[in-house]
């Protein structure tokens, strides 16, 4: 009898640190955390593989990790579930700038976060970071080893194909709806428990946060954005529609 992992594709800002909270509290000590120590680093199949059969030694554990490819190869002796959230583009480097303005001071991003206005910040990453400001998520469905820095829509589709192999996509903007899918995924595999909706790492600074981007960002910039980030909004209707169908 195989034994179950319940993997969490963990991307950045995406709401992952509530659903790690909501799993944790499910699965407590069989609950595990991957991540190499490098910043940006992968994880790739075969690292993957080694630590779970090396660690995960109960027959029904979680896993998440920021670095392990969606494209994961089958481990020999486990059923593997996977989850993954999406988020729109806009929302998404807003989360971020709120998470880098209140961290300690460790990187480029948290000192650039506390010096600059919200609109100065998406500023300097799209002049210089072309991996953090250009398709961030379609780049990690898709990848397979390091990150590559030109998307293409032949990254899309494996991106797509990606999603489409897992258990549950997730939507930040629709984070109740996902914890339903995800409860009805563990209820079928008899998990016990049921996962809870928690605001980790959410900034209370913006209500209406949509207005706050747009007053802030202005339509030429959104726009920018929008056409840097193209492959990620398809892949974000995509993601919808997946869920949608899950849920129906």
């Amino acid at each position: 009898m195989r034994k179950k992992l319940f993997l969490h594709h963990h991307i950045f800002k995406n709401a992952g640190t509530s659903l790690d909270r909501a799993l944790k509290n499910i699965f407590g000590e069989t609950m595990y955390f991957f991540d190499s120590k490098k910043p940006g680093g992968v994880i790739n199949n075969k690292m993957l593989t080694d630590f779970v059969v090396q660690n995960v030694k109960q027959d029904v554990a979680a896993l998440s990790s920021h670095q392990s490819c969606l494209s994961s190869s089958p481990i020999a002796g486990f059923e593997v579930i996977s989850f993954v959230i999406l988020r729109d583009p806009l929302q998404r480097f807003l989360s971020m700038y709120n998470y880098h303005k209140k961290t300690d001071l460790k990187t480029k991003l948290d000192f650039l976060a506390k010096e600059l206005s919200f609109r100065d910040f998406i500023l300097w990453i799209i002049q210089n970071s072309r991996l953090v400001s250009s398709n961030f998520q379609t780049n990690f469905c898709s990848k397979t080893g390091p990150y590559p820095q030109n998307i293409s829509t032949q990254e899309l589709l494996v991106a797509k194909e990606n999603l489409l192999r897992t258990a549950g996509v997730g939507i930040v903007e629709r984070f109740d709806d996902s914890l339903v899918l995800f409860n009805r995924i563990l209820n079928k595999h008899q998990i016990p428990g049921k996962l809870e909706s928690y605001q980790e790492n959410k900034s209370d600074r913006q209500v209406d946060t949509m207005g706050f981007i747009e007053e802030q960002l202005g339509a030429e910039l959104i726009r920018e954005i929008k056409g840097l980030n193209a492959l990620d909004y398809e892949l974000y209707a995509y993601g919808n529609s997946l869920m949608d169908k899950k849920l129906t």
